[in-house]
């Protein structure tokens, strides 16, 4: 205002006509209206970056590795012996071979003696076994199992067990187990269905767990527990909080494995007694309550333990310990980042003949703080220029964040980020088909289809 009380305005401004002043206030209005507009777009780009590791906004998803120069792996085992060694490994282990002491020439055959010659079996058993089993066991058992088994069971019981298992196993357990066990079952197919849990469920989502961990579906094959199970603040990390872990889990239909989060150790009052908990009870879980599983489990050397591999349908699973949270000893915390990239890097090299996508397990989420560059600085130079196999970095989600996937992590082709969220029933189903190279994931949908 001017100080008579007029406007403060040019006196051209003043004196144009109506039609340019209503002009200029039009225009005025449409200029402040784009920045505004301007404004608000750019906040919904930021909200979309942020949110960039959804693959959609729902809860589950599915992509198929791009094949590039891939081979897929054949996982049926032959019938036949081929000419020379093969290439890749084979998929089942073989039987064990007889063993001789020489060879025997085409014709030759020994009749069997009227009486023992020793009192202790022969090495190679009988060409013609006797019709009739002897009153008596053998005070010591054949290494080989008779070429020709006999019609009549003996009808004293052996009291040591045979080397070899039987080709037709008895209805009735033995006193005294065998030997050699029983042949597992081979793994067969290209599909493999395991799940991914993390963190701590409370209230009803506890109440989830306890009722329908038993009733997971068993024609997957394990579980992965990506750490956080622990409260320290609410806790204290005391003993009987890894007890009551060990505890729920146990109810699972299917081995679990635990990796350890901030919350197990490092983020509790005293960090290396809470480490000795979770070693104690968790360390090894995966045969704790159930068999052993039917591939090879591989650790890290102490102290690094935590650290896993296993190679299953053609898929190499590697868990590493890395945590969160507040670094109490650089020394100790480089030395186990460092140790964290060379367990990758020795269980790509070793198992590299067997595997067409590698499957990376932590608690650390990539895009939290820069205490783990030290890590995943290394870890993504590796996938870009030394993995040339698809690879999938799994983790706990952060914070709030939702479960999601970002395809071309870090631009880097055919490398994917899944997170996992925690706390929450049920837990994550992941299904990877080595065949066609197809990954998918579903946080809580496929309880609804079962």
């Amino acid at each position: 205002m001017e100080p008579g009380g007029g406007l403060c305005a040019p006196s051209w401004l003043l004196d144009a006509p109506s039609w340019l002043k209503i002009a200029i206030v039009l225009s005025t209005a449409l200029l402040v209206g784009a920045v505004v507009l301007l404004t608000v777009a750019a906040a919904l780009n930021s909200s979309a970056d942020k949110d960039a590791k959804s693959s959609s906004a729902t809860d589950s998803g599915n992509f198929v590795f791009t094949p590039g120069t891939r081979t897929p792996l054949d996982l049926k085992p032959t019938s036949a012996p081929s000419d020379g060694p093969s290439t890749q490994p084979s998929l089942h282990s073989t039987s064990s071979p007889t063993i001789t002491h020489r060879p025997t020439f085409q014709g030759e055959t020994y009749p069997p003696s009227s009486f023992p010659t020793t009192f202790f079996p022969s090495i190679l058993p009988s060409v013609s076994p006797t019709d009739i089993p002897s009153y008596t066991p053998s005070e010591y058992p054949s290494h080989l199992p008779s070429t020709r088994p006999s019609s009549f069971p003996s009808i004293v019981r052996s009291y040591l067990p045979t080397v070899f298992p039987s080709v037709s196993p008895t209805n009735i357990a033995s006193e005294v187990p065998s030997i050699s066990p029983s042949e597992t079952p081979p793994i067969t197919g290209s599909k493999t269905v395991f799940y991914l849990t993390a963190g701590r469920p409370l209230d009803q989502m506890l109440e989830a767990f306890e009722d329908s961990l038993g009733d997971l579906p068993t024609n997957s094959d394990f579980m992965v527990h990506l750490g956080d199970f622990n409260r320290p603040l609410v806790t204290n990390c005391v003993e009987e909080s890894y007890e009551v872990a060990d505890s729920l889990y146990s109810r699972s239909s299917v081995p679990v494995y635990f990796l350890p989060g901030d919350n197990e150790y490092n983020d509790c009052p005293n960090p290396s007694e809470a480490f000795g908990f979770w070693k104690q009870y968790m360390l090894g879980y995966e045969s704790k309550y159930w068999p052993p599983p039917r591939w090879e489990l591989e650790r890290d050397e102490p102290p690094y333990e935590p650290n896993f591999a296993f190679v299953l349908r053609g898929v190499l699973y590697v868990g590493v310990n890395l945590v969160g949270g507040n670094i109490h000893d650089q020394d100790e915390w480089d030395a186990r980042q460092k140790a964290n990239i060379e367990w990758i890097s020795s269980q790509f090299t070793t198992h590299r003949a067997k595997f067409e996508i590698l499957i990376l397990m932590t608690h650390a989420d990539p895009d939290t703080p820069d205490t783990n560059d030290g890590f995943f600085e290394p870890l993504f130079e590796m996938v870009k220029s030394d993995f040339n196999v698809p690879t999938v970095l799994i983790h706990r989600n952060w914070g709030t964040d939702s479960a999601g996937l970002q395809e071309a992590y870090q631009d880097i082709d055919d490398f994917v980020v899944l997170v996992v969220k925690g706390d929450t029933w049920p837990p994550m189903m992941v299904t990877i088909d080595i065949q066609t190279g197809s990954f998918s994931w579903d946080q809580g949908r496929w309880l609804d289809k079962n």
